[in-house]
């Protein structure tokens, strides 16, 4: 009996021993209380319910859902705990009932949730909420609206004769300063214009950019929700709204007349600007830089303006970006030449009717020649009495190196005549070409 118990003794104090024993029991008893199907437990768990019309006749029909497309559903579930504390969203199934969803609105969608596994075992006891509110609508794109930008509130600096210019609006997805809107039909349908509105509006010297929000507005300029609505292409509804400063310009036309008989030259009338002035607006730059290739016409040389050319047309080619306030785009210059002719002559040259300039030497002489079709342009009652007697050319010598016979161009003159001149043609013909014979 005493070897016995000492070997009893001993398995009791056997640390190592007691300690696995204990562990054993431990799971097993932890088993016993988890997996006894007499042991249930109740367990609130939270689902995410995903609503997007699938299968239904909302769906069918165009519809979309705009708000609650996203809910979440609370489930109550009973089982023994080690089952029910290892159920995923996976495990559950929630099926919605959109038959109630037939147009535009707020409309009621019913929820359900089932098991989606294998895993048995378990009891679905509630599910709360069992009806959610979504808003559908019928999806609509506007047609391109042009952003209007509003600058009030900004102002040009006490002090400066400027004027605010014409903003433009920028921003990626703009196209041409314009913008799409995607959202509910009701909502969309109410917008009759989109605007910048600038955030810290101030008062400016130069061309300054602030940043700005789209703003959709109905027809009676109250602003519309947007909750539901994109700018298509766009990120945000965030533009940036540049304003340019300007000045205010008059520009009053200016012209050279030249070779005008003298007849012309006092006669009021005689040249018309049309219009005579324009006021022009825009940044100084661009201004100045117009101003200074429009505000002189030109020289209008009478030597090439025949009895058809009584009436000149410049283009104005205004820039971008500049505005001309009664929105001439040309100038016209006309000269009063009502009844105006012309008459074409044959002038044979003489010692008589040519005058050699700067030939103190006396080297030049003039061959026997004609001067073929010199055309001279007048009243065409005045232009019946003159024949070639009334013609004379002067020929200038200065500066010709050359000897032998050398083409001059001359200049020939009307005498007697101040309201009649002689037309070398509408290119860059400054006479008519004669040949002169210098030793």
């Amino acid at each position: 009996m005493a070897k016995g118990k000492f070997a009893l003794n001993r398995l009791l104090h056997n640390n190592k021993l007691m300690i696995a024993v204990s562990a054993v029991a431990a799971v097993a008893i932890w088993a016993s209380v988890v997996y006894n199907d007499s042991n249930q437990e109740v367990r609130s768990m939270t689902l995410t319910a995903n609503l997007d019309l699938a299968g239904s006749y909302a769906q069918a029909d165009g519809l979309q859902i705009y708000e609650g497309a996203t809910q979440t559903v609370t489930v109550e579930v009973r089982g023994t705990r080690g089952l029910i504390f290892g159920l995923t969203e996976n495990d559950m199934r929630i099926t919605c009932d959109y038959s109630e969803v037939r147009g535009a609105g707020t409309s009621t969608v019913r929820l359900d949730v089932s098991k989606n596994s294998s895993v048995t075992g378990f009891e679905i006891l509630s599910v709360s909420p069992r009806s959610v509110q979504v808003y559908c609508d019928y999806p609509m794109t506007s047609a391109a609206m042009k952003v209007e930008a509003d600058i009030s509130g900004i102002s040009v600096e006490e002090g400066l004769d400027f004027q605010l210019g014409t903003p433009v609006v920028e921003a990626p997805g703009l196209e041409d300063g314009s913008v799409y809107i995607e959202g509910p039909k009701t909502v969309v349908g109410k917008i009759a214009s989109v605007k910048a509105k600038i955030a810290e509006p101030s008062a400016i010297s130069e061309v300054t950019s602030f940043d700005a929000q789209l703003v959709a507005l109905d027809a009676d300029g109250g602003e519309v929700d947007m909750q539901y609505c994109t700018f298509g292409g766009m990120t945000d509804t965030g533009v940036t709204v540049t304003v340019p400063v300007n000045v205010h310009r008059v520009v009053n036309f200016e012209y050279t007349l030249e070779n005008l008989p003298e007849a012309y030259r006092e006669r009021a009338g005689f040249c018309t600007v049309t219009p005579s002035s324009i006021e022009v607006v825009g940044t100084p730059d661009r201004v100045d830089s117009f101003v200074e290739s429009i505000q002189n016409l030109g020289i209008f040389d009478f030597h090439h303006i025949g009895a058809g050319d009584s009436r000149q047309t410049i283009a104005l080619n205004v820039p971008q970006g500049l505005l001309v306030l009664d929105g001439s785009t040309e100038v016209t210059v006309e000269f009063a030449m009502s009844g105006f002719g012309q008459k074409l002559l044959d002038l044979p040259l003489t010692s008589s009717n040519i005058t050699v300039a700067n030939d103190p030497d006396g080297k030049v002489s003039i061959s026997r020649q004609t001067i073929r079709n010199v055309c001279l342009v007048g009243p065409a009652d005045v232009l019946e009495g003159i024949t070639a007697a009334d013609l004379s050319v002067v020929a200038d010598v200065a500066g010709v190196d050359a000897t032998g016979a050398v083409p001059i161009k001359v200049d020939v003159q009307v005498n007697g005549y101040d309201n009649v001149w002689v037309y070398y043609g509408a290119g860059e013909a400054d006479g008519y070409e004669i040949y002169l014979t210098i030793q």
